[in-house]
């Protein structure tokens, strides 16, 4: 499922913009120490639910009222935004 699919699927089921899109592209959280105890079983609980994947270098979305965006430059593979 491409992600703008999986997206609209997760907010058509309730699960709001910002939780799909936290969902849909997780940081690197496993080896982060100072995380926070609550963002760390958020990403533990939603790793059970969604394989992981090399999401592209950046990613903005908009429901229309709301815009996210996203960069990951901690990706090892990332490649470059314009690329």
């Amino acid at each position: 499922m491409s992600l703008d699919n999986m997206v609209e699927g997760l907010v058509m089921a309730a699960a709001g913009l910002f939780r799909a899109a936290a969902t849909g592209d997780p940081p690197a959280w496993q080896n982060v120490e100072s995380m926070d105890a609550d963002i760390r079983a958020f990403y533990e609980y939603n790793s059970m639910h969604m394989e992981p994947w090399d999401a592209p270098p950046a990613i903005v979305l908009t429901d229309g009222r709301y815009a996210v965006c996203t960069l990951r430059p901690q990706r090892p593979a990332a490649r470059p935004l314009g690329a």
